[in-house]
Formats: structure tokens, sequence, C-alpha cells
């Protein structure tokens, strides 16, 4: 589907047309041009969300947003996770083609009749099913407690308790078995990709390293 207006980052978050994703989710939108107020019903929901407001309502109660609406190009965008999780939607982000998928409820991404993939275990329990055995490898080397992981769309994450030195240790690692960071980094984003291999690794203050293994 070609958009007019396509979708954005704006402040770190991705913003895309209001009546495009609303009505893909199956809900009905309005526009109050005086108020400037973009209203989004569906079923008992009830969104309202004005233009350069960061308050929000989601059934009459209200909602602080890290990005508000805009208008961009005569067309109303609207933060796309705010909009599609309060519809029932899940919603992915993939840091290295920086698209985003959205799953309507009761949809899972499968053909009809077809069994969904097992997600991964997280590293070092029994019975881990992975597309290849180096994601292991990849995980594992970390040598920090696991604090959870869970599988999206296109990666497994794994969540770890480390000290500010791990990042280093993990970074030297891949840049040791020929992975490429990319220009893509930021300060506390990296990526790396070997071959058909895609790793993107985030930390916050220290404390916790977030590891995105794409399959």
């Amino acid at each position: 589907m070609l958009l007019d207006q396509p979708a954005t980052i704006l402040n770190d978050r991705t913003v895309v047309p209001a009546r495009f994703i609303a009505e893909n989710l199956g809900a009905e939108v309005d526009w109050d041009s005086f108020t400037r107020v973009v209203t989004v019903t569906k079923g008992t929901t009830v969104i309202k969300i004005q233009i350069d407001n960061n308050v929000a309502q989601v059934n009459g109660v209200n909602v602080t947003l890290d990005q508000s609406a805009a208008i961009l190009n005569d067309r109303t965008v609207v933060p796309a996770r705010f909009i599609a999780e309060n519809l029932g939607a899940t919603v992915d982000w993939d840091p290295f083609t920086r698209k985003v998928t959205i799953t309507r409820a009761g949809t899972d991404g499968q053909p009809s009749g077809s069994t969904p993939n097992p997600a991964p275990e997280p590293p070092g329990s029994s019975g881990a099913c992975y597309p290849d055995t180096s994601v292991r490898t990849y995980t594992d080397v970390t040598g920090f407690p696991l604090l959870n992981s869970f599988k999206s769309t296109a990666s497994t994450q794994y969540m770890y308790d480390y000290t500010a030195e791990g990042y280093t240790k993990y970074h030297e690692y891949l840049l040791s078995i020929g992975f490429t960071r990319l220009d893509t980094s930021t300060d506390t984003f990296h990526s790396y990709r070997k071959g058909n291999d895609a790793i993107a690794v985030g930390y916050s203050n220290g404390e916790t390293l977030s590891v995105f293994v794409y399959f």
C-alpha cells in the first residue's frame, strides 16, 4: 500500500498516518479541525489524541505520551505503538531494516491450519530450540545472569544483569568472531552483522545488557 505520508521517526518514536493505522486495525477515525483532536473508536475503546499535546485519553483516562500527534505534509500522524497497543494489536520494531510490524489481535502471522514455530527457550535451559546453534554461542558468551528472554516477530531478546565492563567484553567478542559493527549504531545501541546473522546490543545505565538475535 502506497502512503501519501510515510512512517517517520520523531523524538525516537515512530509515527504513522492516523487514518492508515486505525482503519487497518478495524477502527473508525474522526477529525475535529476546530480542536485538532483525532478520535479513534473501536468497539468500546475510544482514543482521543490532540495535535502537539502530550496528553491523550483512552476511555476518558489521561495518558502521557512520549511523542504527541503531529501534522506532516497535511497529514495527521500519531505514535504507532500507542494507537496499535490500545487497539489490542502487538508491535515489533526491527532496528536493522527500520521496519515496524503490527499484528492485529486474534492473528499470529501463521497461515491457516499451520502450527506456529516454537519460541526458543532461554540459554542454559534443557530442550532449547534454536534455528541455528550459533545463537546459543552468541548469548551464552556473556557470562552474566539472565534476567529474562522473549521472542518477538523477528528476533529473540535476552536481557542480562551485568556491569559496565560487560558491554565492552561482548562487543570485542562479536568482532573477534567476524561480526562487523554497522554505521546505524548509537552510543547505547549497537548493531552487528556477519553473513546472514544479525545481532543488536543495547545497554542501560551499566545495569542491563539487551541482546537481540535475528533469525
